[in-house]
Parts: structure tokens; C-alpha cells; sequence
């Protein structure tokens, strides 16, 4: 027999996981990356000129031990990185995109059938790069010095495929499967223990959570260096309770997949199609699009509102920033903030598919809509 399915025990005001309850906490923290020693006499450069869609992007130095440093680029696409030439060898350079996803490798030189992303201790000023898709591509002849043949990865149609040897320990899988799309529902915390975990993969845009490890033992894990692209997300103060009915990837409700990273076992939340893309230009307000099941109970008694667009779609409120300096976020223009209602009766709220919106107001209240679930009028939850 099927077990029920799994509702999550927190109450309206406790603490909860972050993006699958509403969006990436301001707090969230991702792998970080070592220091440089600039001030050496060892230390060197590597420069260059990104050209193309480059916005917020940036350059990484990546190896086998996964992420060296990482500089941004000035208004003209321009880096310039500091590294020690010894740190070099065996190292490649990794575009960046904006959000802190994997745009692609730098292509230092390349023949009809071979490309090379990997540097020599020479490797200093590349000159322009241009973007292509996914990847960037070096656009002046560098002398050999300035590129390893050790690695190598094919070109097919005028097109490097595969990843560059220098690159797999970072955009490798990570964690170790432990069940997939099994009936097993995810373990209830202890009583009183209002807390969940979130690691968010970037790469492979998977959130994993855990809601039975303590503070103290989430608080101990560090991402290495080879998780770059992997975030710790920071607990939400939910609005409502809720249960994921299946992993999304699963064909049916009551099926879950699990992996274990550093030694604790996470469930397979939600899935994401983009995170925190910038809906103004200071980027005080984002948006995420999420493939989660997640079915939302409010509570009678809770107080709900809801967002409305220029379009007319409508996001109820998910969660909030526990640390929030403001009660109310400033609306960008054409948008609305409906009044509070105090629910007389509980409401369900379904939130299925692939394309759910997460909208971030720039005070860390988080709203969702679903386009093909029934938005509930409020009025008739307060009479």
C-alpha cells in the first residue's frame, strides 16, 4: 500500500527551505574561491577581452582541484586576473554567466579536429573572445607556448564537443545516488525542529533538502572547491505548509530520489529552469523558473496576499526573508500589491509543473503563480 503523501509539519511563522518555498535567501552562499597572492613577485596575469552578450559575467581560473579565482569584466567585456604562473599548467579559464551558472570554456586555440582550453605557465594576453554557444573562443593566433596539447577535446562541424579534461572535477556529478523514484517519503523532522537545508546545483539545476540534520551539522559543511557551482541556501520564513508529491523528474505522485553529500541523505525537491534572472536593473527584483509538485496548505488564521503584473498574472505569497528590513517590497512600475486577507477557512493552493514563476520583491518576499493551476479567490477563504 502507498504510503500518504508526505505534508511537511511547520507552522506558519517557523522557518523553512528556501527555493523550493520561495527563492534564493540573500544569504545563501556558494563554493568559494581561494585566495590569490597578488603582492608576490610569482604572481601573474591572464587578460583578455570577452565580446558578445556578456553582461554580468565572469572569468574563472578552474583545475583538477577545482576553482583557483575568478574576476569580473569591466564595461568593455575586459579581465584581467591575477595568478601565479606556477598555478597556471594544467588549469583552464571558465565563462561565468551572470545568475553563477556554467556558460562554457575558453577555447585557447584549436585545428580542424583538436581544440585546447588548457594553459601553459605562458598563457598571459589573449586578446578578444568571442562568444559562442557555449563557449568562448580565443580570436587571434596565440603561439604554442600559450596553450597545452596534453588535452585535448574533438571539434565535430567547426564545433569543440565534450568537456575539457581541466574542467571535469567541477562539472562533474556530484553526491553519491542513493534510490531513485522509489515510494519512499521524505523523514519528518523531530518535534520542534522547524529547520530545513537546501543545496542548490546550478550545473545540473537540481535543489536537494534535508529536514532532519541538525543546525550544527549543516552549519559544518564547507563546499569545496571543486562545488562551484553549488549553493547553500539559506531557511525561509514560510507563509504556508506544504508537500511535495513526487521528485519532478518521477513519472508518478509518491515517488522521491535521493542522493547523500556529505555524509546526509538529500531528497530532490525541485528542478529550475532559470535562477534569480534580474527583473529590474539594480537587480532588487528576480525571477526563478521552477518544475516542482508542491501542493501549499494556508492555515486558517494566516494572513495572504498576492502580486499582480503588467500582464495581469497573479503570485500569491510562498515566504519571506526572516531578515528582512521592510514589510512590504517597492512595486516596479505596472505592477500591484493586493490588501492582506486573514483566511477564515484553509486553502490549498497547487503549484504542478514546469513553469513556475517565483517572483523576489526587493525586500525578500518571495510570490509563485502556476499558469495552468486555479488561482483562489481570497475573498470567498475570508468570509
Amino acid at each position: 500500500m502507498t504510503p500518504p503523501r508526505l505534508r511537511f509539519q511547520l507552522a506558519t511563522s517557523l522557518v523553512a527551505l528556501g527555493l523550493a518555498a520561495g527563492s534564493l535567501a540573500t544569504a545563501a552562499t556558494a563554493a568559494p574561491a581561494p585566495d590569490v597572492d597578488t603582492g608576490s613577485a610569482s604572481a601573474s596575469w591572464v587578460s583578455g577581452r570577452l565580446i558578445g552578450d556578456v553582461a554580468g559575467m565572469q572569468i574563472a581560473v578552474v583545475g583538477e582541484a577545482g576553482l583557483v579565482t575568478r574576476g569580473s569584466l569591466d564595461a568593455d567585456g575586459k579581465f584581467k586576473i591575477a595568478i601565479a604562473s606556477s598555478e597556471k599548467p594544467a588549469h583552464g579559464l571558465l565563462i561565468i554567466n551572470a545568475d553563477g551558472s556554467k556558460y562554457g570554456p575558453v577555447i585557447l586555440a584549436h585545428t580542424s579536429k583538436k581544440a585546447y582550453a588548457q594553459m601553459t605557465a605562458q598563457t598571459s594576453m589573449l586578446g578578444t573572445i568571442k562568444l559562442a554557444k557555449n563557449y568562448g573562443e580565443v580570436q587571434k593566433t596565440l603561439p604554442t607556448s600559450q596553450y597545452s596539447t596534453e588535452n585535448s577535446i574533438n571539434v565535430r562541424n567547426g564545433r569543440p564537443v565534450g568537456i575539457p579534461l581541466v574542467f571535469k572535477a567541477v562539472l562533474g556529478k556530484k553526491g553519491t545516488v542513493v534510490d531513485v523514484c522509489v515510494d519512499k517519503p521524505w523523514p519528518r523532522p523531530s518535534e520542534g525542529q522547524a529547520e530545513g537545508y537546501e543545496l542548490i546545483d546550478q550545473l545540473y539545476k537540481e535543489v536537494w533538502g534535508n529536514r532532519v540534520m541538525s543546525r550544527e551539522d549543516w552549519d559544518a559543511i564547507t563546499l569545496p572547491p571543486t562545488w562551484m557551482f553549488w549553493i547553500k541556501n539559506a531557511p525561509r520564513e514560510v507563509v504556508a505548509t506544504g508537500e511535495f508529491l513526487r521528485t519532478p523528474t518521477c513519472p508518478e505522485n509518491d515517488q522521491w530520489s535521493y542522493s547523500e553529500f556529505f555524509g546526509h541523505e538529500f531528497m530532490n525537491l525541485t528542478n529550475f529552469k532559470s535562477l534569480n534572472q534580474p527583473l529590474n536593473e539594480e537587480g532588487t527584483w528576480t525571477e526563478s523558473v521552477m518544475w516542482k509538485y508542491h501542493q501549499l496548505t494556508y492555515a486558517v488564521g494566516s494572513t495572504v496576499w498576492y502580486l499582480t503584473d503588467p500582464d495581469g498574472v497573479r503570485y500569491l505569497i510562498i515566504s519571506r526573508d526572516p531578515n528582512r528590513t521592510s514589510e512590504n517590497p517597492v512595486m516596479l512600475p505596472g505592477w500591484s500589491m493586493s490588501p492582506r486577507y486573514t483566511l477564515t477557512q484553509e486553502l490549498v493552493y497547487d503549484l504542478f509543473g514546469d513553469d513556475i514563476s517565483n517572483i523576489r520583491g526587493d525586500n525578500g518576499d518571495s510570490f509563485q503563480s502556476c499558469p495552468t493551476c486555479a488561482f483562489p479567490d481570497l475573498a470567498e477563504y475570508t468570509q
